[in-house]
């Protein structure tokens, strides 16, 4: 875990830096982060709806930046995420991603019985909003809200 890569770590004039990170799904999945970095902020994660990219959020998430480190990915085939070699664009893939994006950003602290103890947000809007609701169905008690 950790393969952050920070080729691009590039400032936008509307606040925040562009990353790309590599997802054990074979995706290279871009993303936007704003506000407090390296985990010392609870996170705030935001998905955006079919046909958008992350920057649907960038005036969202400079608002909650100042509380908030917010996270805002491009989905697989959206923006500046790499498209599916196969094609599968289904909500089980697209969510398989948002375990990995969690995973590989570790954004879920655990303790020695493996009970979730770093709490995040999770936002969606459309597509994002399906996707955060079956992401919360099968990865239970891994998140605050939804």
């Amino acid at each position: 875990m950790g393969q952050v890569l920070a080729l691009l770590e590039t400032p936008r004039p509307g606040g925040g830096k562009t990353k790309f990170v590599s997802l054990r799904t074979g995706i290279r999945m871009c993303y936007q982060e704003w506000g407090v970095e390296n985990g010392s902020g609870p996170v705030a994660l935001l998905l955006h709806t079919v046909g958008q990219t992350r920057l649907q959020w960038e005036n969202v998430a400079q608002e909650l930046a100042e509380h908030y480190r917010v996270l805002a990915p491009d989905l697989r085939g959206h923006g500046d995420s790499a498209h599916s070699l196969d094609h599968d664009y289904s909500t089980r893939s697209m969510v398989t991603d948002l375990e990995a994006f969690v995973e590989e950003l570790e954004l879920n602290g655990r303790n020695d019985d493996f009970e979730f103890t770093r709490p995040w947000v999770l936002v969606g809007f459309g597509l994002g909003g399906a996707l955060a609701t079956s992401y919360v169905a099968l990865n239970p008690g891994s998140e605050t809200h939804a």
